[in-house]
């Protein structure tokens, strides 16, 4: 084995300095523009951050709504539940004119058919009754 013979990448120069080379400062121009950018970074930077703080507002205003969907108006959620109501209760009186033994498949499939409608009314209602926005596909 060869003695003592360095890896041939350990010739290449590593560190921060051969990846990023610093200018040359011998006429201290770079100094001067350094110095007439630092005058007006403080201003700059606070005028962004008041922007975004402004807009992190407007977005905490205004709800979020997804592609695809929309915001339900109160006056379109109360007329909703009005229809939702009488819905429901014309669905309870269908079901309750069902006979007490269901004996015939037709009867069973209607039964499990107002079941579900049941069902389905009762949670659009609980989603319309409650505060806050609604989203509907749109």
């Amino acid at each position: 084995m060869g003695a003592n013979v360095a890896p041939p990448w350990a010739a290449r120069s590593h560190g921060a300095d051969a990846r990023h080379p610093r200018p040359d400062d011998s006429d201290g121009a770079s100094q001067a523009a350094c110095g007439a950018r630092a005058e007006w970074w403080p201003a700059l930077r606070s005028s962004e951050i008041e922007e975004a703080k402004a807009a992190a507002r407007r977005q905490a205003d205004e709800p979020v709504v997804p592609d695809g969907y929309r915001l339900v108006p109160e006056d379109e959620k109360l007329e909703m539940r009005t229809s939702l109501r009488a819905k429901f209760a014309e669905l309870e009186d269908r079901y309750a004119r069902l006979p007490l033994t269901i004996e015939t498949e037709g009867q069973r499939k209607q039964q499990q058919f107002l079941r579900t409608k049941i069902v389905e009314t009762e949670r659009a209602l609980a989603l319309f009754s409650r505060s806050g926005d609604v989203l509907v596909e749109a």
